[in-house]
């Protein structure tokens, strides 16, 4: 008795079933796997945009910092100025206040108004604002008033000093924006003047006396020693 040709494409399709549980399985752990280093890889490219902005910030912020320098006799602008603090409220003496005008900005009502200046808060942030001023070495004196302010010829390398670097600040409300060398700070309960090593790497950025930004590692010079922080090797005279 012959076979029927519709009966041996039964046969054929009986031998040949569709996927089995087990590779429907193995291809939904494949997609799975996939989706996991697309999302990581997504996550990377986020991580790396905001660091490449916050980058731009903080040479924004280094070209304003030039142009105060030129305008005041080659004086490196100040974290705060408290010399005419009896005519000028206090946030408009803070460093923020004092390039706000650089960047086509006035200096706001207080430092709550510096969230609204985008170069001023970094993308990459905790808590508040984020960016810190090298204070301790970059003021002299009590408060680093205009007599006592560090001047750009006193550097000896201005491309191997610290100006400003990224900052951890817990507070949301108010702001000190001055940050001291990351070798005396610690990461693991950071203050409101620790360096902040937030980008992808434990990396911060950072912008230097001569207006370069740069990307700083834990295990960089710049956290292991206060030697990039000072004006000139063995600086004594500091922000008291």
């Amino acid at each position: 008795m012959k076979t029927l040709p519709h009966n041996k494409q039964f046969v054929r399709l009986a031998r040949n079933p569709g996927f089995t549980l087990i590779e429907l399985l193995t291809v939904i752990a494949i997609i799975g796997v996939l989706a996991g280093l697309m999302l990581a890889t997504l996550g990377r490219v986020r991580s790396h945009a905001r660091s490449t902005q916050c980058k731009s910030n903080l040479r924004q912020i280094g070209v304003a910092a030039g142009m105060y320098s030129v305008d005041n006799r080659g004086y490196i602008v100040p974290a705060f100025d408290p010399s005419d603090q009896n005519n000028k409220p206090l946030h408009k003496n803070h460093w923020t206040g004092l390039l706000a005008a650089y960047m086509g900005r006035s200096a706001t009502g207080d430092f709550s108004g510096y969230r609204e200046v985008p170069v001023f808060v970094c993308p990459g942030k905790e808590g508040g604002f984020g960016y810190g001023h090298n204070y301790f070495w970059l003021s002299k004196g009590t408060g680093g008033v205009l007599a006592g302010r560090m001047n750009m010829s006193q550097a000896d390398n201005p491309s191997r000093t610290v100006l400003f670097t990224d900052q951890y600040h817990a507070d949301t409300v108010a702001w000190r924006g001055f940050v001291r060398p990351a070798a005396w700070g610690t990461w693991k309960t950071p203050d409101d003047y620790t360096v902040s090593f937030r980008h992808s790497g434990d990396t911060c950025n950072v912008v230097w006396l001569d207006g370069h930004a740069s990307s700083e590692s834990k295990n960089s010079k710049f956290a292991k020693s206060d030697d990039v922080w000072r004006l000139w090797s063995g600086q004594t005279e500091h922000y008291q």
